[in-house]
């Protein structure tokens, strides 16, 4: 199921790199931003339960497609982008195993089991 789960992702990511090229925004912009949901990380400074809930805000699909659907919805180029490059970032994310974490333990995420980090 976790392969499956994984490779869906990786295709979601993908999907995500060529709406990015059919739409023309630019790759420059897309390598910088990239990244910046994992910012969210520092949240785990203030503990594991405000850490886990701000990486979890920032790993949903639900605000980044919610940005996607609102730049298409109101022709807004920029947040559409926005979308896409959050959207893409979770996507490669979980392909690589990196899910939603649970307040326990960092490495403890709906795609890794506990008993499977031992």
């Amino acid at each position: 199921m976790r392969t499956l789960l994984r490779l869906e992702s990786l295709v979601v990511g993908l999907f995500c790199m060529w709406f990015y090229y059919d739409h023309h925004f630019p790759w420059l912009i897309f390598c910088v931003l990239v990244l910046i949901p994992d910012l969210s990380m520092f949240g785990y400074c203030f503990g594991s339960r405000v850490g886990s809930r701000c990486y979890n805000l920032f790993h949903t699909y639900v605000f980044s497609l919610i940005c996607i659907g609102m730049g298409l919805m109101f022709e807004n180029s920029m947040l559409t982008m926005l979308g896409v490059i959050w959207t893409a970032h979770i996507a490669f994310d979980r392909s690589l195993g990196f899910g939603l974490k649970y307040q326990d333990n960092f490495n403890h995420t709906h795609l890794v089991q506990q008993d499977q980090r031992r």
